[in-house]
């Protein structure tokens, strides 16, 4: 009993402390100093920004990232590495709403199979969202969301893929120093081949925990993915790494990794670099 009084004395002085800090119009969102924008981890599997949990925090934002993936299968002697650029950003709507979009100018991929190669170069996907944020606290910020995925690519020639996520996205501050984000969302996948249609589902969920030591942020985080892939539903689990630099209060420089494990999906690993400015 004495540890059950312990943890309700310790929920009702987070209440209060929250409702304090909730009456003087502070947000999560707004953590203040010399960092930079409160941001989720920025590296999954999907193009522009597909599959990747947004800040529910919503602004004026623009990033330019270079994202790698290298994938290797062995037993099938096959191998590719995909690598480009992407333009993402967001921009409000109203003290609710906002647009989010990404595109990649520019996508690089080799694809080696057995003793047959093939390189690409050109456009990459395009995605644009809209937001809305539900809950809006001094230590919670909840937002729904929605995207499309666009068939801009230039490397393909004779299919054109679109797609949909709706997903929500949360950020949690224990602490002025402690930035806790969740994310879960559904994606749909339609690949149009002439007349034949190939339709893929996923979900996922994301959480990831990062901790600001002046002008540095290291982030620890983890991703699940399941799906309708014939080869069986676990995707793979993958735990994530990000490092965070803060040049300036309105800067990041972040440096985010995963390497997915298990289940059916053959990627080693992927990385992101880039820089985000926010306004």
């Amino acid at each position: 009993m004495s540890a059950l009084n312990a943890a309700m004395s310790a929920l009702l002085g987070l209440s209060l402390v929250t409702t304090l800090a909730a009456a003087q119009g502070s947000t999560v969102c707004e953590r203040g100093g010399r960092s930079g924008p409160r941001l989720p981890l920025g590296v999954t599997l999907g193009e522009a920004d597909l599959g990747m949990t947004p800040s529910p925090c919503g602004g004026r934002v623009l990033s330019l990232e270079g994202r790698g993936t290298a994938l290797l299968e062995l037993d099938d002697f096959y191998g590719a590495i995909d690598a480009g650029a992407v333009i993402s950003g967001s921009y409000p709507l109203s003290d609710r709403w906002w647009l989010s979009g990404a595109i990649a100018p520019l996508q690089f991929r080799f694809v080696q199979n057995a003793s047959i190669a093939a390189t690409t170069l050109g456009l990459g996907a395009t995605t644009l969202g809209l937001h809305a944020w539900l809950v809006d606290g001094a230590r919670w910020r909840v937002s729904a969301y929605g995207r499309l995925r666009f068939p801009t690519e230039t490397g393909r020639q004779y299919a054109a893929t679109v797609g949909v996520e709706p997903g929500v996205a949360a950020l949690w501050s224990p602490s002025p120093r402690v930035t806790v984000a969740f994310g879960a969302s559904l994606q749909g996948l339609f690949t149009v081949l002439g007349s034949h249609t190939v339709s893929r589902m996923t979900a996922q969920v994301t959480a990831d925990v990062g901790v600001l030591l002046r002008w540095f942020e290291p982030v620890l985080g983890a991703e699940l993915r399941v799906g309708t892939d014939d080869d069986g539903a676990f995707e793979y689990i993958a735990p994530k790494l990000g490092l965070r630099f803060h040049p300036g209060r309105r800067w990041v420089i972040a440096l985010d990794a995963m390497m997915p494990l298990g289940g059916v999906d053959r990627t080693l690993a992927r990385a992101a670099l880039g820089v985000t400015r926010a306004w």
